[in-house]
């Protein structure tokens, strides 16, 4: 019969020895390289190369630049030529970044409450939050809230930026008011 020939040619993959996303929203990967050197190694983000990528072919550590707050896929695919090794994923979730320096304060003869803070990303919306429940939803470029409270008594405040579907850790304060405002007359008779 005719001769046959056939090139195989097998690509081991990398092992992943960290995955993860870091409260800064910074995914860092490493890994063992399955051969001793690889031709390149290609990193993709959600699908979509990374900006770095390619990188040298004996890299062992990935660090992203931040991503957007959610769910997101790494992958890492070594290359000898144009020979492919199985790409070896993991996923996490970035945190949507909370508002901070939050401050609450109320004038001594008031029980309104004036919040400001800063926020720390470009939220769908803002919720402000006073002794557990929900008070407000605000616009995601909010940074202050005036709450009339309903009595005398401590209070403390919470606000949470919004993104994606989800909540970010909370700003928080707290204010006592211990002074009943005066009454304002607004009319006075007096019947003879």
């Amino acid at each position: 019969g005719a001769p046959c020939s056939a090139e195989i040619v097998y690509v081991p993959p990398v092992t992943l020895t960290l995955c993860q996303i870091g409260q800064d929203r910074v995914a860092r990967l490493t890994w063992t390289n399955g051969a001793p050197t690889y031709d390149r190694i290609d990193i993709f983000l959600d699908g979509a190369a990374a900006p770095e990528s390619p990188l040298p072919g004996t890299t062992t550590a990935y660090t992203s630049v931040p991503l957007v707050p959610g769910a997101h896929t790494v992958a890492v695919r070594p290359a000898i030529g144009t020979y492919l090794a199985a790409p070896r994923e993991c996923t996490g979730t970035a945190i949507v970044p909370a508002p901070t320096g939050l401050a609450c304060t109320a004038p001594a003869d008031s029980w309104r409450v004036a919040l400001s803070w800063t926020n720390n990303w470009s939220y769908a919306s803002i919720t402000v939050i006073r002794n557990g429940a929900s008070i407000a939803a605000l616009a995601g470029t909010a940074t202050s809230y005036v709450d009339v409270a309903p009595a005398l008594g401590t209070y403390k405040y919470e606000v949470l930026g919004v993104f994606g579907g989800q909540s970010s850790a909370a700003a928080t304060c707290t204010l006592s008011l211990t002074v009943v405002p005066p009454v304002t007359l607004t009319a006075c008779e007096i019947d003879a």
